[in-house]
């Protein structure tokens, strides 16, 4: 990686190599995280977090970012927030590990760590959740003058209750929202969400590679106002078979580009 001008200059190759060696990692959050963060900030070509100083006053963007809990009976504890940057986030850190397939579940049992939990398992999510809880705890804890998080936890609270009844906000519309769906058929809300019929446009042929495929799936849900399913999206495809539709919706909602959110129903 070259330096130019105090920025660094970033080549696929760069790219691959860190993808690659990350992929290759254990599943010890502890030891890794800091680094993996450091990195990719580095990847990213913004700043990175500075030393931690012993006046948080001066922690503006600091790893394990001092936080006290209040318990509601005179007690409290230290705790540390794995990343913090002021007026900006708070990160709590979890390393999982890939789920193996049947055949190697024993043998990787015994060589490798497997971390918080397995993706794509329900642990998985589980412990997501916590995190996210915890981070929360975390942010409503910060002093008076920090606490500016708690508009965002909030926030986040209300869009997913949102999501809950099938109402999409697009955050890049030209790139998530491709086939224009209007602001106001985003409105039609509540309880409308399962009365809505899905956005039907002219059949698309079926890409005959599974990338291609995954993309194909990935931007016509994209363009959905309402969760469809597997087979309301094979209506929206020649020669789309529904199995294969529903593997590529589970596969994304695996990896976080898609959510399930009832009923075996899936939006962006």
């Amino acid at each position: 990686m070259s330096e130019k001008s105090g920025s660094y200059v970033r080549s696929p190759a760069d790219m691959e190599a860190f993808d690659g060696n990350w992929k290759a990692s254990g599943g010890a959050e502890r030891a890794n995280y800091q680094l993996f963060l450091a990195e990719l900030c580095r990847q990213l070509g913004i700043p990175q977090p500075e030393p931690t100083r012993p006046d948080d006053n001066e922690n503006g963007y600091v790893f394990e970012r001092t936080v006290t809990l209040q318990h509601g009976d005179g007690n409290t504890s230290p705790n540390y927030i794995d990343l913090y940057k002021r007026g900006c986030f708070v990160l709590e850190a979890k390393q999982g590990s890939d789920k193996p397939g049947p055949e190697q579940f024993r043998e990787l049992e015994k060589k490798y760590k497997t971390g918080t939990a397995r993706r794509g398992t329900r642990g998985w999510d589980r412990a997501m959740q916590a995190a996210k809880n915890q981070a929360e705890r975390y942010a409503k804890a910060l002093p008076l003058g920090e606490a500016i998080l708690e508009r965002l936890v909030a926030l986040n609270n209300e869009r997913a209750a949102e999501e809950a009844q099938g109402r999409v906000r697009w955050l890049s519309p030209d790139y998530q929202n491709p086939g224009g769906a209007t602001e106001a058929a985003q409105e039609t809300l509540p309880g409308a969400a399962k009365a809505a019929a899905p956005v039907v446009t002219e059949k698309l042929p079926w890409p005959t590679t599974l990338p291609e495929q995954i993309a194909a799936v990935r931007t016509a849900l994209a363009r959905q106002t309402v969760p469809i399913g597997a087979k309301e999206l094979k209506k929206l495809f020649k020669n789309a078979r529904e199995a294969k539709a529903l593997e590529i919706l589970q596969a994304l909602a695996s990896i976080g580009q898609a959510r399930e959110i009832e009923d075996g129903r899936y939006l962006i």
